[in-house]
């Protein structure tokens, strides 16, 4: 969706339906997750940044009201201009390791969790006490072929989805050639928290339930904003 810039108001976005796959998330020297010939073609799965849906929305808008007005209050109401962008993402895909002695195979690759049936989430997002994936589906691998290395596979589990907008008000002047503008702007300003993956350690006491470190706190390589934060600017065009 696209309107271009007119009677004040202009509006931009977009959706994507997508599917990514690949054997390792990136073409460079990299390991992959399965060495050994058996199980090989396992290594050909959803990639780890994939994001089935993927929806953004932008808009820009001149608030109308007494624009040819010439009094204090009018000088005092015109000019402002409000912004938002919102943006909502499937979450990206990851792996539960698990663990077989049996199997021993040295530097045959990775060992994942089994599970049983078609996994899908039950819990709620962001819960310490409500599993966000059923824990009696899960169960360590046994054997010493195929299945030895369990069959939930690479990438199988996703993390849960994100949202988050932000949301900005400007006001325009005009003093002879100078055009200052005052500008408010606010970074997740419904300060909705966003969720990685629950504990995935299948031996602990609180195995597919969230931890504080689960919670996106904005900081390292996270593309989320964390908490809400507001910022207040000052331009000055000439």
């Amino acid at each position: 969706m696209n309107r271009p810039f007119k009677q004040g108001l202009a509006i931009k976005g977009a959706y994507t339906l997508s599917h990514a796959k690949d054997m390792a998330d990136e073409d460079g020297w990299v390991s992959l997750d399965y060495n050994n010939p058996i199980d090989y073609d396992r290594n050909f799965a959803t990639s780890g940044f994939d994001r089935t849906h993927v929806f953004q929305m932008g808009a820009i808008y001149d608030l109308p009201f007494m624009k040819n007005a010439t009094d204090v209050i009018g000088r005092i109401v015109q000019g402002w201009q409000v912004n938002g962008v919102f943006g909502a993402f499937s979450g990206t895909p990851y792996s539960i390791g698990g663990s077989n002695t049996a199997l021993n195979c040295p530097s045959c690759g990775s060992i994942r969790i089994n599970i049983s049936g078609d996994p899908n989430p039950v819990g709620a997002v962001g819960s310490s006490t409500q599993p966000y994936y059923d824990p009696s589906i899960f169960s360590q691998p046994t054997g010493v072929g195929v299945a030895g290395f369990g069959n939930s596979g690479r990438n199988r589990f996703r993390r849960p989805p994100v949202w988050n907008a932000d949301f900005s008000v400007f006001r325009h002047m005009t003093v002879g050639r100078f055009q200052p503008e005052l500008r408010v702007e606010m970074a997740n300003v419904f300060n909705h928290p966003n969720w990685g993956a629950p504990v995935t350690g299948f031996t602990a006491n609180n195995f597919m339930r969230f931890t504080p470190s689960s919670y996106d706190s904005g900081t390292g390589t996270t593309n989320t904003p964390g908490p809400r934060r507001v910022q207040i600017g000052f331009r000055l065009g000439f």
